[in-house]
């Protein structure tokens, strides 16, 4: 009798075990350091979380209008101080401060743009994950393009997918005043 419901309960346990999925955002991988990520840090990174349990990898793609891959879709990495002052992100920030503000931006992508010429980020965690079994899901989040300082070729070419504020008075509305723009009636996004 024990061994019947052994068989009947193991199905059941094993099914309900949970799948351990992390969501890693190469571009917080890339921007917040103060030295460039290097492709040994994403292998050892994956495999970290692999030996502590996860299975599957969501790899988010895209950074303020950018690709962190070397492609067409996507202008290269770079900071337009010129947008950044004409949209700044803050429009309280005195004039020293929003140097400073565009000053580590800058720097902080160029470091972005120096990692994509030494290799793939998302190949590499392409690699890594598949190398471990694992499984490895590259998402996009379209609707992080046209902040301040950042240019972004989709939306350049494509204005009528910018998420803007209703009435216009933000660049970078609140996500509750977020319209889609191009629609009937809705003021388009000044600027590039």
């Amino acid at each position: 009798m024990y061994t019947v419901i052994a068989l009947l309960i193991a199905p059941v346990l094993t099914a309900g075990t949970p799948e351990l999925v992390v969501d890693i955002d190469v571009n917080d991988e890339v921007m917040i350091r103060e030295q460039m990520l290097t492709e040994g840090e994403i292998e050892q990174l994956v495999l970290d979380l692999h030996d502590h349990g996860a299975t599957t990898l969501l790899v988010r793609m895209g950074y303020l209008g950018y690709l962190p891959y070397r492609t067409a879709l996507s202008y290269p990495v770079g900071f337009d101080a010129e947008h950044a002052r004409k949209y700044p992100y803050r429009r309280n920030l005195g004039e020293d401060e929003l140097d400073e503000w565009i000053r580590k931006r800058a720097a902080a992508n160029a470091r972005y743009a120096e990692a994509i010429r030494e290799f793939n980020p998302p190949e590499v965690f392409l690699r890594a994950g598949h190398e471990l079994g694992m499984k490895v899901i590259f998402w996009i989040d379209l609707f992080d393009d046209g902040y301040t300082g950042h240019r972004s070729k989709f939306i350049d070419e494509h204005p009528q997918c910018q998420w803007t504020a209703p009435r216009r008075q933000d660049v970078l509305p609140r996500s509750d005043q977020l319209c889609l723009a191009g629609v009937p009636g809705v003021p388009r996004r000044p600027g590039p």
